[in-house]
C-alpha cells in the first residue's frame, strides 16, 4: 500500500523556535527544511528585521505521513492558538507525487 503524505510549511516568529522544534521532537518528527531570516507582513505580525518593524520569521517546510501528520496537528493548533497574533502560520498541502 502507498504512503500518503502532506507538507506543512511551518511559519512563526523566529523567536518561538525553540517550542516548534519541541512540539515536532513530541509528534517524533525531526525532518525538516529551514528557512531562516525570512520577512514580510502576516496578518496582524509584520517583521522586516529593520528599527521599525525589528524580528524576523522561519519557515519549517516538513514531510510528514498521514500518521505522523495525526499526531502533530494537535500540538500545532496549540502553538496556533498561542501565538496566531505573532504571525504563527501552518499550511497543510497533499502531497501528490514524491520524485
Amino acid at each position: 500500500m502507498k504512503k500518503t503524505f502532506k507538507l506543512l510549511s511551518i511559519a512563526f516568529d523566529s523567536s518561538r523556535e525553540a517550542e516548534v522544534l519541541e512540539a515536532m521532537k513530541r509528534a517524533g518528527v525531526h525532518n525538516y527544511i529551514k528557512h531562516d531570516k525570512l520577512t514580510g507582513n502576516v496578518s496582524s505580525c509584520r517583521l522586516e528585521d529593520d528599527h521599525i518593524w525589528p524580528g524576523t520569521f522561519t519557515r519549517y517546510m516538513v514531510e510528514v505521513t498521514v500518521n505522523d501528520y495525526k499526531l502533530l496537528k494537535p500540538l500545532l493548533e496549540e502553538l496556533s492558538s498561542r501565538y496566531c497574533e505573532d504571525g504563527f502560520r501552518v499550511l497543510v498541502i497533499p502531497v501528490e507525487e514524491i520524485i
